[in-house]
């Protein structure tokens, strides 16, 4: 049993607590709040923490990570990444098997995509194509595909000013102009940004699910360090001539003449599928 002194003693804390606590109640509620807001940005790292090492497998051999490649493919991915296996071959051979089965099984569903509907007897020409070992012809039906399926996205959505003041931002970037430059040369333009992924920012966070938008951030890592390169014909015709890498640029101005892969191609059908999640 506590003695009457100490059980006063007690109570006499207690009610200085109670005070203490009433009188700093908004220090208390400051702490509170900065505490869970520690615990939400703690937890957002720790997610993008996970998404860069789901995609890093396809960034660093500049695939994007399809939304219909099955799950077993996608772990062997990781398994060969991470023990410095071929990653690109299997993932060629995967498709490649059954003529072709696993490219037609991700293609066939776009037939339902509103967006798609207008451009499938041109992915089905290219889908033809890459199965006859065309993969140069492949590669040029469908490249542009990306951005004019952007461009049907934004017309279709009114958000068309939105991408024309965009359009505009990078275009006046681009035309950043100096007088001379190291081949003597005037009036070289500097491809800052690129249209396709500024348009893909401007999509609703609610549009996707979190493992969409993983997707899609594959897809942001292909347009930037590959598909949308930077290329100055003074500086890069020369040097990417016999290049195999999927430059847009470069092979839209004649350069690139070694383009014509099998990956290259699956590349490009990749890259559609994760456009294939925009919907109306």
């Amino acid at each position: 049993m506590i003695p009457p002194y100490e059980l006063e003693n007690l109570l006499r804390a207690a009610q200085q607590v109670n005070e203490f606590a009433s009188k700093n109640a908004h220090i208390f509620e400051i702490l509170r709040r900065a505490i869970e807001e520690a615990a939400r940005a703690a937890e957002v790292l720790a997610e993008e923490e996970r998404e860069k090492q789901q995609i890093t497998p396809f960034v660093e051999n500049d695939l994007c990570l399809a939304p219909s490649m099955p799950a077993e493919l996608v772990e062997e991915i990781h398994r060969r990444h991470k023990d410095g296996q071929s990653v690109v071959e299997y993932v060629s051979g995967w498709y490649h098997a059954d003529n072709w089965r696993a490219l037609s099984d991700m293609v066939d569903p776009w037939e339902k995509n509103n967006y798609y509907k207008s451009r499938m007897h041109i992915i089905r020409e290219a889908l033809w194509t890459h199965q006859q070992g065309r993969y140069t012809a492949s590669i040029a039906t469908l490249i542009p595909q990306i951005e004019g399926l952007v461009w049907d996205w934004a017309f279709g959505d009114d958000a068309v000013e939105q991408v024309l003041r965009k359009e505009r931002e990078r275009k006046k970037k681009r035309k950043q102009r100096t007088a001379s430059d190291d081949d003597g040369e005037f009036g070289l333009s500097d491809y800052e940004t690129n249209l396709v992924t500024a348009v893909v920012g401007m999509l609703p966070a609610t549009s996707l699910t979190r493992g969409e938008w993983t997707c899609m951030r594959s897809f942001v890592n292909f347009c930037n360090s590959l598909l949308y390169q930077p290329y100055r014909a003074s500086t890069d015709h020369a040097r990417l001539i016999d290049s195999t890498e999927l430059s847009r640029h470069a092979f839209a101005h004649g350069t690139a003449l070694a383009i014509g892969t099998e990956a290259n191609s699956l590349r490009l059908f990749f890259a559609l599928d994760v456009l294939s999640l925009i919907r109306e």
